[in-house]
């Protein structure tokens, strides 16, 4: 969340809790103010860009962008043609300011959109195009007046979780991806119904191209919806008739998919998704013609299916995953990368100028990272990108927006060139004012409980975390809480070991 990679940009939460952004910018995806594509990372400085608040995460979609800030604020920029962006009715820059409490902000090709029966339906095509090209606020009140937790991007749809445990939903849902039961898109967000997810208090989200994975820690529950032409839900066969049919409400994957264990972290990508399990295993459905599930061959499995047994990673358990278009990058407990999927374009960061497919997860030496461990990671459409225990940036790809294309107009490397980049390579830290950059530098206290519910008992010898955990439950933790409250921590920690 302190990294997050869209369709030839990328956006990087630097330590002091402003953004950087580069890439392409044709939709004011960046943030900047302008549609001027960059080369190198442009400041989002957070005094000027989000009133003084810290940014705590970052989430990026096709061409639009979102960030959750310390105050539990949400942002929103881009392109908010199909309603991704949740703002009403662009038609001046005085109704985004009337519709949220934010800056005024700069917003092009503006168009009113026809109005429904439905409050907030959007109908699609929608008669031409709005960018917002600086980052505005979403109001709380179009969460209930719930403080915000998490924002999740998908292709040209946004998910929200608010602190309540509420999921919320807007822009396009011609595949269901909404989760609201039917196909009608959204120009707000608009909350899926609790009923859907069973009781469960859900923790943790995550958007796909064009379908949804949310997951509730405590129980293991995890639930899919959205566009399941390549059984990319996990939910096994479908018959025939129903093969392609949207998923239009959340739905639960089997818990018997996963044997004992349950899930704890999940990531859906370009008609797949992942899944990682309280034993240290991953999991994979859905289209695999690149050997993106990186099982060893192109079978598209329409349920979860293991990677390997265990050995699989030299014996380490799998921390986290993260899924692109046609590749994904793993994370063990030794903080070791590993990818696997399409090789003929440079995403997996394994080889130089390899022909054919990482069928099955291969590493990503320490070395390619000068020796130091992988700590925040993210794969994308074109291009690649890693944060290392020293708060140093890497980035491997094409880095463009359609990754064949001949004519290199931006990149999205950060590296001042239009090259391919088959390796990772360091983006020079001047560039990004010296800082840097990852978000547990200076981290919530909520946030870092977050982390401790899932990575708990799941940190390798070698983790940059594992000999200083209870420190920061006690220097950085103890200060901010209630003493009932880190009491409650202390005890599911004690529960946990």
């Amino acid at each position: 969340m302190a990294l997050s990679l869209g369709t030839g940009f990328t956006i990087v939460l630097s330590e002091h809790g402003d953004l950087y952004a580069f890439g392409t910018n044709r939709n004011g995806q960046l943030g900047l103010g302008t549609t001027e594509d960059r080369l190198l990372p442009a400041l989002l400085d957070k005094v000027h860009v989000f009133a003084g608040e810290n940014v705590a995460s970052v989430s990026c979609g096709h061409s639009h962008t979102a960030c959750v800030t310390n105050n539990d604020r949400l942002f929103v920029w881009g392109c908010g043609e199909q309603g991704q962006l949740g703002v009403e009715n662009f038609t001046s820059v005085t109704d985004v300011t009337t519709f949220t409490d934010a800056p005024p902000a700069t917003v092009v090709n503006t168009v009113t959109t026809a109005s429904t029966n439905t409050p907030g339906a959007l109908p699609l095509p929608l008669p031409g195009a709005y960018n917002v090209m600086r980052p505005v606020l979403v109001h709380r009140k179009s969460f209930n007046n719930a403080p915000v937790r998490m924002v999740a991007c998908g292709k040209h749809h946004t998910l929200v979780l608010t602190k309540r445990g509420a999921v919320y939903s807007t822009g396009v849902n011609n595949k269901g991806q909404l989760g609201l039961n039917d196909t009608m898109s959204r120009r707000i967000f608009t909350e899926i119904d609790p009923v859907f997810f069973a009781d469960n208090a859900i923790t943790l989200i995550a958007a796909g191209n064009q379908h949804n994975m949310v997951l509730s820690a405590p129980s293991g529950a995890l639930f899919a919806f959205g566009c399941n032409s390549w059984n990319q839900l996990g939910l096994g066969p479908r018959p025939p008739f129903a093969a392609c049919a949207p998923v239009c409400i959340p739905t639960p994957v089997h818990p018997d998919s996963f044997g004992s264990a349950k899930p704890i972290f999940m990531d859906a990508g370009d008609g797949f998704s992942m899944v990682v399990t309280s034993d240290g295993a991953l999991y994979g459905c859905g289209m695999n013609a690149r050997c993106q599930l990186g099982l060893g061959d192109h079978a598209c499995p329409p349920f979860m299916k293991r990677l390997g047994e265990t050995g699989k990673f030299n014996g380490q358990r799998v921390r986290s995953v993260r899924c692109g278009s046609v590749h994904t990058l793993i994370l063990t407990d030794d903080n070791t990368l590993w990818a696997c999927g399409l090789a003929t374009d440079p995403l997996c960061g394994t080889h130089a100028e390899v022909a054919g497919f990482v069928k099955v997860p291969a590493r990503i030496r320490h070395a390619r990272f000068h020796g130091n461990d992988v700590v925040v990671f993210a794969a994308g459409v074109s291009h690649s990108a890693a944060i290392t225990s020293t708060g140093e940036l890497y980035t491997w790809g094409a880095g463009v927006c359609y990754p064949r294309s001949n004519e290199f107009k931006f990149s999205a490397l950060g590296h001042n060139n239009r090259h391919v980049q088959w390796l990772p390579r360091k983006v020079c830290t001047a560039s990004l004012g010296g800082a840097r950059v990852g978000g547990w530098h200076t981290i919530r206290h909520d946030i870092l409980l977050a982390f401790v519910m899932v990575t708990h008992k799941r940190l390798g010898d070698r983790s940059v975390f594992q000999s200083v955990l209870w420190e920061i439950i006690h220097v950085v933790i103890a200060p901010v809480c209630a003493p009932n409250t880190l009491g409650g921590l202390q005890d599911l920690l004690g529960r946990l070991q």
